[in-house]
């Protein structure tokens, strides 16, 4: 993503860096020099997206085999307004490839019409216990199964990002404290099941974060 046009650019600079008579003269420089250029601008491509992703912070599982559902942050103190990155996953534990079958589709669009399929939903309580918080809320769903195979030791990921905002009135944020988020499988109240299995719901235990 974005490294071919870095990659580019930075063969560009090299080109008016040492001129045209210096690439004929040196050809095998040449050559080493555009490697290193394209090695930087991927590196720095892959730094670009790694910032958006979560980072290594807090989490918790819970395992019901052969899943195990968790969720994490980047870390446990937030600054009132900022954005809060919130990452989920489900892994297969288990030594045989399984197929999970949701009841319902979730899921949103990008900016190029591209539909990405949503697994997990979050909940953030307040320090009374009050719910505050539920991705789905409000979110559409299409009334129609889908399923997915997993092998062992893959996983299905989403990231989310919270802006600290209630869900109604949804222009309203919180305010500063301590709070609890959770993780659950699937989103809302719909379903899922395994190999044809019973109905089943996966929910985590809540990490404790504090917005100051």
């Amino acid at each position: 993503m974005g490294s071919l046009p870095n990659n580019i650019f930075g063969v560009w600079l090299v080109g008016v860096a040492f001129g045209k008579d210096w690439f004929r003269c040196h050809p095998l420089r040449a050559a080493l020099l555009i490697v290193i250029v394209a090695a930087a601008s991927v590196a720095a491509a892959y730094a670009y997206i790694s910032v958006r992703l979560p980072q290594a912070g807090p989490q918790v599982s819970v395992v019901s085999q052969p899943l195990k559902l968790t969720i994490g942050l980047d870390k446990t103190e937030f600054k009132l307004g900022e954005n809060i990155t919130v990452g989920c996953s489900v892994e297969n534990v288990g030594n045989e490839t399984i197929t999970i079958t949701f009841s319902s589709r979730y899921g949103y669009l990008d900016d190029q019409d591209k539909f990405h399929r949503v697994y997990f939903d979050f909940i953030v309580t307040d320090a009374n216990g009050t719910e505050i918080y539920k991705w789905s809320w409000g979110q559409g769903a299409a009334a129609a199964t889908y399923e997915g195979a997993i092998n062992p030791g893959e996983e299905l990921k989403n990231a989310f990002t919270w802006k600290q905002n209630v869900n109604c009135p949804e222009d309203l944020l919180v305010s500063r404290g301590t709070y609890f988020i959770k993780g659950t499988m699937p989103p809302g109240a719909s379903i899922f099941r395994i190999n044809n299995g019973p109905s089943i719901r996966l929910e985590t235990p809540s990490i404790t974060f504090t917005i100051n």
